[in-house]
């Protein structure tokens, strides 16, 4: 063999070897792309920006690539390292349109309101980018409990994408919040429908069939989940209520009693365990129950009813009455929060309100979104000193006990 033929063989096998190394890296480089946006349409947000960096780190100039990053660092409210992707990728020679889109989204997600009108008016019409829109509105009138604002968004959305879970049980949640229960069961019954898998879906349609008044079929749904998912609280507790409402008092009660010996002090099973002594007759049994829940209960109209009345058939009048007065408080609770949370829908800026709001929910015991609604006071009134003091006050309380 002449060198001049040695020296071109081995040339081309080391050509050979580069391209085959090359094919490779591609070959990788195309699959972690796929996986990025993969993750990213099926809601794995860390695993979407995960391969979406780890692909950025061979081909850092891919303006696609780094929006795709921007979308999954957003959607985990990773917002300044969103912008980082959105600005490489305007380097990149990235699409301003969708650049300035995502920029927007942003903004709303940090709740500024101010690019929501054209953000709305971008989603009626832009049916490629309409859903990852409305998706960031929906969530900016839940945060501000414009509920109407909420369920218009996502009733487009729907239109988009009439399947969607997320959707459908945010759809269900907020007519919930609005006490349209027929329309919340009909959203979960159709989340089941196209997601029969999903326990959030079964479980919201069950409790909706216990208040719409039909305890056998939630009985058969509340079974359904017991039997696939034994460990689930919520899903023991509705199978025992609906028994109880059924008559069928000793299925509860082994229910109850099971969820009893797990923590003695669960409010809830305390009630239905009292109120099923109450229905076989027994109110000296049900009394001590009773009066338990009430204590881990204080908020809760049906559990001070329940004690009235096994109060008065055990003869204690005075002490019924008490019970009675208190779960009217409760009603009388609820009610003026709907009425605080009609009029902040008709005046979403309305500082005063928000405040009221704020404390009614957390006299109620729903401190979470108490203490939402007192951040939006602050927002809307950074002057707002009882609203400041009640938020600096209830920050300290879990250091206190």
């Amino acid at each position: 063999m002449t060198v001049r033929r040695w020296v071109g063989l081995t040339l081309m096998l080391l050509a050979l070897l580069l391209g085959g190394v090359g094919a490779a890296v591609a070959w990788h480089l195309h699959g972690l792309l796929t996986q990025a946006r993969t993750a990213l349409a099926s809601r794995d947000y860390p695993l979407a920006l995960e391969k979406a960096q780890a692909y950025l780190r061979w081909m850092s100039t891919d303006a696609q690539a780094h929006l795709l990053a921007a979308r999954a660092a957003r959607k985990q409210d990773l917002l300044d390292q969103a912008a980082e992707h959105l600005r490489q990728c305007r380097r990149a020679g990235g699409a301003d349109r969708l650049i300035d889109l995502e920029f927007a989204l942003i903004d709303v997600q940090r709740g500024k309101s101010g690019p929501v009108r054209s953000l709305r008016a971008t989603a009626e019409s832009d049916a490629e980018n309409g859903p990852e829109i409305l998706e960031v509105l929906t969530q900016f009138y839940l945060d501000t409990y414009l509920l109407q604002d909420a369920r218009r968004c996502l009733d487009r959305y729907l239109e988009y994408r009439p399947d969607d879970l997320l959707a459908l049980l945010t759809r269900a949640r907020v007519f919930e919040r609005l006490q349209y229960y027929p329309e919340a069961l009909r959203d979960y019954r159709q989340a089941v429908a196209a997601h029969p898998e999903s326990v959030p879906a079964r479980l919201g349609m069950a409790q909706m069939l216990l208040i719409s008044g039909t305890p056998g079929e939630a009985r058969e749904q509340f079974a359904h989940l017991v039997e696939t998912n034994q460990a689930d609280r919520a899903a023991r507790l509705g199978l025992a209520r609906s028994l109880r409402l059924l008559g069928q008092h000793d299925e509860a009660i082994a229910l109850l009693d099971a969820l009893l010996r797990e923590s003695a002090d669960d409010g809830e099973a305390l009630r239905e365990r009292g109120q099923v002594d109450m229905d076989r007759g027994d109110p000296a049994g049900a009394e001590p129950r009773l009066q338990a829940a009430s204590r881990l209960l204080p908020h809760d109209r049906e559990t001070f009813h329940a004690l009235a009345q096994c109060l008065r058939r055990l003869g204690r009048t005075k002490e019924a009455e008490t019970a009675q007065a208190q779960a009217d408080r409760c009603v009388a609770d609820l009610d003026r929060l709907h009425k605080v949370v009609q009029a902040v829908m008709r005046s979403p800026n309305d500082a005063q309100l928000r405040y009221q709001g704020a404390l009614l929910f957390l006299e109620h015991g729903e401190l979470q979104e108490g203490m939402r609604w007192l951040e939006m006071t602050l927002k809307l009134d950074p002057s707002h000193a009882a609203a400041r003091a009640e938020w600096q006050r209830r920050l300290k309380e879990p250091a206190t006990k």
